[in-house]
């Protein structure tokens, strides 16, 4: 079965996932103020730790199951560990 994004697709839409809850977060401390945990704060941290779980289940190499780096600078065309694509060229 061909998986419907790669693992640069999967790594980038990690970071996103993480990067909205952490906004999500952020923007609950500044509503209803720092002495206080209001549901959407941790409503946004969750969101933080499903981009995280998501990361770590999918963004791996087809080959060698090798966790990829979460770091989204560059857009690497081979495996760091084995050297096995990962895109295809359809």
């Amino acid at each position: 079965m061909k998986n419907f994004l790669n693992p640069n697709q999967c790594r980038y839409l990690a970071s996103l996932i993480c990067v909205l809850g952490a906004i999500f977060a952020f923007i609950s401390k500044i509503k209803f103020g720092m002495n206080s945990i209001h549901p959407t704060f941790i409503i946004g941290i969750l969101i933080i730790i499903a981009g995280f779980v998501f990361g770590f289940i999918k963004a791996r190499c087809p080959h060698c199951n090798c966790l990829l780096s979460f770091s989204t600078k560059g857009d690497p065309k081979h495996c760091p560990n084995c050297g096995g694509k990962l895109e295809d060229d359809d």
